[in-house]
């Protein structure tokens, strides 16, 4: 396998479609609900998705690089750990406010 091959075989296909999060992960959010209520339940697994997704960009990283810039990501690993690191950072403050929302009833 090219170290820059497509993984879409990883891919989950429910009826030759793509699964939705809430078919895809139903006891991660059912659990994350339990635990942290309705909306936060469902911010601490976009949480978790988002990190696994930034660390299967990082990966992909280092296997597929610029030819002229072998030290540097492609382009579109770069665009793409950049919203994947945006993203984050809102839920993260979605999450906070949410906590000083809580503390301060």
């Amino acid at each position: 396998m090219a170290a820059c091959e497509s993984y879409s075989k990883s891919r989950v296909h429910q009826f030759g479609r793509y699964m939705t999060v809430f078919e895809r992960y139903p006891e991660q959010i059912e659990d994350s609900e339990r635990i942290y209520g309705r909306h936060r339940g469902k911010l601490a697994v976009a949480m978790d998705l988002l990190t696994d997704a930034m660390v299967t960009t990082g990966a992909h990283a280092v296997y597929c690089h610029k030819p002229k810039h072998p030290g540097e990501p492609t382009a579109d690993v770069q665009t793409i750990s950049e919203h994947l690191d945006h993203a984050k950072q809102l839920v993260q403050t979605v999450l906070r406010d949410l906590e000083g929302d809580k503390s301060a009833k």
